[in-house]
């Protein structure tokens, strides 16, 4: 395994979340995506890298197992919506 490309991605799921800056007070809970076929987000999920971190500040980690990248992005926001639809009916 590339340690150094675990490195990157670790620190910049990290700094994603650094720039809320004073919002991150607020924040409880973050979602992250994990996925059998990532072995770099196998080995966050497994050695509690993001919760080690976020604990520090009260934020909960929970992972979601990716179901395919839409799937993902569906499944990482707060309230569950029916997709809109972008096109208008004549």
């Amino acid at each position: 395994m590339n340690f150094s490309r675990f490195g990157r991605v670790a620190l910049a799921a990290l700094a994603a979340f650094s720039f809320t800056g004073a919002a991150s007070a607020q924040v409880t809970e973050i979602r992250i995506d994990w996925a059998t076929y990532n072995p770099v987000s196998i080995v966050i999920k497994q050695q509690g890298l993001l919760e080690k971190e976020f604990e520090k500040d009260g934020i909960k980690v929970r992972w979601v197992q990716s179901a395919g990248s839409n799937k993902a992005l569906d499944r990482s926001r707060p309230e569950r919506s029916p997709p809109s639809r972008s096109c208008s009916q004549a």
